[in-house]
């Protein structure tokens, strides 16, 4: 989807924050890729925390599995990730 728009994914990211459209769009994309390994009997991996709401929303049989991890731990992968400090990453 970033790529349809000429965006990069943190520009994607950003305007999403702006427009809830872009979401919607991105869930329903995501549900018909999903739906289409499913219908074929492939077994299907699915990251973020809204997936396993939106999959029994639509009926569709899945696993919830949680994956946690200290504060510390986030932290210092965000600000890897994003190019700050940690100590910004634990404010945000």
């Amino acid at each position: 989807m970033a790529k349809d728009r000429g965006l990069g994914l943190e520009a994607l990211g950003r305007a999403a924050e702006r427009d809830p459209s872009i979401d919607r769009a991105l869930d329903k994309a995501v549900l018909s890729e999903i739906r289409a390994h499913v219908a074929k009997g492939r077994d299907v991996v699915v990251d973020g925390r809204i997936q396993a709401y939106l999959l029994a929303k639509e009926k569709i049989p899945c696993l919830k599995v949680l994956i946690d991890a200290p504060l510390a731990v986030r932290a210092k992968r965000i600000a890897g990730r994003e190019g700050t400090t940690v100590e910004e990453a634990k404010r945000e």
